[in-house]
């Protein structure tokens, strides 16, 4: 593993030397570090922060972390193919399709926190928001694994279904 020597790095990738499971190990602490950063920015000058923005931050990076590992592992692990390839491009189409169910779910949210709290102008995370939000984050990993584990059992002349 390389985290300086990007020269190495690119004579190993040229040279077809990084496994699976070293990929795996880069895609893993690259999103992990994203999730970590993202969440970290929306902490940032939050005067309103309660206990509740922590929990959901520390779950969210728990989920990516989680979900990205059995991701993995559903891909065949070590002797997975293309974990990289199947990776983002199932999560991409399955994030778009679990996006539509986002819609509804913001929409009924805005609609809970305008007839809860009426006369409030700044509105604290509440228990509801955070297990609705990471119940819809479990469901999309979910869908990822259940599609790549999918993908590596289906023989090449084999249809796959939705």
């Amino acid at each position: 593993m390389y985290f300086w020597n990007i020269e190495a790095l690119k004579k190993d990738i040229v040279k077809d030397r990084l496994t699976e499971k070293e990929r795996f190990v880069y895609v893993l602490i690259y999103l992990v570090l994203t999730a970590v950063g993202f969440e970290y920015l929306q902490q940032v000058d939050t005067e309103l922060e309660n206990i509740w923005d922590s929990i959901e931050a520390i779950a969210n990076v728990l989920i990516v972390l989680i979900g990205t590992y059995c991701a993995y592992r559903a891909n065949g692990g070590e002797n997975g193919q293309d974990f990289l390839g199947r990776y983002f491009s199932v999560g991409f189409v399955v994030s778009i399709r679990f996006f539509v169910y986002l819609i509804p779910i913001v929409i009924l949210l805005i609609i809970y926190f305008v007839l809860s709290f009426p006369d409030s102008e700044v509105i604290e995370t509440t228990p509801l928001e955070v297990s609705v939000l990471l119940a819809w984050n479990c469901c999309l990993y979910a869908n990822i694994v259940r599609h790549l584990k999918a993908v590596k059992n289906t023989p090449r002349n084999i249809t796959v279904s939705a």
